[in-house]
């Protein structure tokens, strides 16, 4: 992690005891759903997360370039806090060895997942409609 955020492709976990094991990275791709990301119904989780706004500092103002060094920064920080749990994530390198993910930690992942998959949407909205 400390380079790279590559470790989430190799590392195996399950989100419960009887679950199928899944890489830590395909798990957070889909972390923002209810249910499977193939069988993701298109426009829900878009009308759901339209419906709140994003944080008022998540602006691009005062300087668009700063405003993504920001995003990344903050990226950053989630991944080391909240993935992999500022380094205690119980992870294995196969899926027969997959640990399961700790109490909480779903939860917290649909919610992170859901919060920054919003802030993307306005973000990528206000640079749209900048450009004309």
């Amino acid at each position: 992690f400390p380079i790279t955020d590559a470790g989430g492709q190799w590392a195996w976990v399950r989100t419960a005891p009887a679950a199928e094991p899944v890489r830590l990275h395909r798990f957070w791709d889909s972390a923002g759903l209810t249910g499977d990301l193939a069988l993701s119904a298109s426009g829900t989780l878009e009308t759901q997360l339209a419906r709140d706004p994003p944080p008022a500092e998540d602006s691009l103002a005062p300087d668009p370039e700063t405003a993504f060094a920001r995003w990344i920064a903050h990226s950053r920080e989630l991944a080391y806090g909240v993935v992999y749990q500022g380094g205690r994530l119980r992870m294995r390198p196969s899926p027969r060895s997959a640990a399961v993910l700790p109490p909480g930690y779903v939860e917290q992942a649909r919610t992170v997942s859901r919060t920054q998959l919003r802030a993307a949407g306005h973000r990528i909205g206000a640079l749209l409609t900048g450009l004309r």
